[in-house]
C-alpha cells in the first residue's frame, strides 16, 4: 500500500510545538514571577544596581559599606510595604532613585552634584538620618 501526502500551493507548512513544551515555558515564568513576589513580600529580594547606577558612583567618589547597603535595603522594604515604585531615598548625604518592585538602583547622586537637580518619575521619598 501506497501512503500519498498532497499539498496544496500557497499554504505553508508550519510545524507544530507540542502543546507540553508551551505549558512548561509558561510554567517556568510563573514560577519565577512567584519566586519573586515571596522574596519581595518576605524582604529577601537583593538590591541591585544598573549600570548607570555603578557609573555614577564611581564618577562621584561614592561608596557604600555593608552597613550602608542593610540600611538602603530596609529603606525599599520600607517604601515597597507603602506601596511604592520609583522612590527617592536620601542617606548618607547621597539620593538614590530606586526602582523599587525590581530592587535596582537607578541612579545616584551627591549632595555636591544634585543642587538643582529636579528628579522626576518618582511617586515616594524617604529620607533616613
Amino acid at each position: 500500500m501506497i501512503n500519498r501526502v498532497f499539498m496544496q500551493p500557497g499554504i505553508p507548512i508550519k510545524p507544530q510545538q507540542p502543546a507540553q513544551e508551551n505549558r512548561s515555558l509558561q510554567q517556568v515564568r510563573q514560577d519565577n514571577q512567584f519566586q519573586r513576589i515571596l522574596d519581595d513580600k518576605l524582604g529577601q529580594g537583593q538590591l541591585t544596581f544598573s549600570a548607570h547606577a555603578m557609573q555614577r558612583l564611581e564618577q562621584r567618589d561614592i561608596h557604600l559599606t555593608s552597613h550602608d547597603l542593610a540600611r538602603l535595603q530596609e529603606a525599599v522594604n520600607q517604601v515597597a510595604a507603602k506601596g511604592g515604585n520609583e522612590s527617592l531615598i536620601h542617606m548618607n548625604d547621597v539620593s538614590y532613585v530606586i526602582n523599587i518592585p525590581n530592587r535596582t538602583v537607578i541612579t545616584a547622586v551627591d549632595d555636591a552634584s544634585s543642587s538643582g537637580n529636579v528628579f522626576t518619575q518618582i511617586d515616594s521619598a524617604l529620607v533616613l538620618t
